[in-house]
């Protein structure tokens, strides 16, 4: 199935429900995250999830695997190839989740001895501010004070968000003065899944700067620097793929 295909006709359909990532997801007992996921082409959603997500979004079966709206001749078609598609896909799927127990367990057994000494150094070692050297090439002022860190967590497969708040005067240059909807969805987006009290949120209302920071070795992960101008705070929002 062409995932790329099924992720933009999902957001289409969304956007003709009015609905928004996180509506769609309270529907379907997920996180927003979940969503952003399939719209992007990086996954499909379990297969427990087909049936009551073409009923939210008003579309068949054969049109979700098809990635488009159907004609009424060419649904017996596309069923067909549906079916051969599902097929394939389930040998693929089953094979893959063969290498991959296997290579789990070759990875746990080479890792058991070390990780113990590993995890105590990097408790030690590593803070937030740190991450943002490493990560992004940041060095935070030494007068820079945390007020607040949380993180979503990370996943199997590597993902998360991290949001820390600082108090200090801007030090980033080329930091844009206009507003930014799409950010402030996403902050506010992060502020509703893991309950983050008003006191460390951003008032939107105010005036504020911001940047957004691709990592060098994979720029789908990006960092956002905003600089409340009224409570002279830095908030940084870090989406990790």
């Amino acid at each position: 199935m062409n995932q790329e295909k099924i992720g933009k006709f999902i957001a289409e359909c969304r956007k003709k429900q009015g609905l928004t990532q996180q509506e769609l997801a309270d529907k379907l007992n997920l996180t927003y995250k979940a969503i952003s996921k399939w719209e992007c082409g990086k996954g499909l959603p379990d297969v427990t999830l087909y049936e009551p997500l073409c009923k939210i979004l008003k579309i068949s079966l054969n049109e979700f695997f098809a990635g488009q709206l159907l004609e009424e001749e060419e649904v017996l078609k596309s069923s067909e190839r549906n079916i051969l598609k599902i097929a394939v896909e389930e040998k693929k799927s089953r094979t893959r989740l063969n290498q991959v127990i296997v290579l789990s367990l070759i990875v746990i057994i080479a890792l058991v001895g070390v990780v113990f000494d590993f995890y105590t150094y990097m408790s030690e070692y590593m803070n937030v501010a740190k991450t943002f050297e490493l990560n992004w090439g940041i060095v935070l002022p030494s007068d820079f004070k945390e007020e607040y860190a949380v993180n979503t967590g990370v996943s199997f497969h590597g993902d998360g968000e991290r949001y820390s708040v600082y108090s200090g005067m801007s030090f980033l240059t080329s930091l844009e003065d206009s507003k930014n909807e799409l950010l402030e969805e996403e902050v506010n987006n992060l502020y509703n899944a893991l309950n983050i009290s008003e006191e460390y949120r951003i008032n939107f209302a105010h005036q504020y700067s911001w940047k957004k920071i691709y990592q060098k070795d994979d720029e789908r992960n990006y960092l956002y620097c905003i600089f409340d101008e009224e409570t002279k705070r830095f908030y940084f929002y870090e989406n990790i793929f």
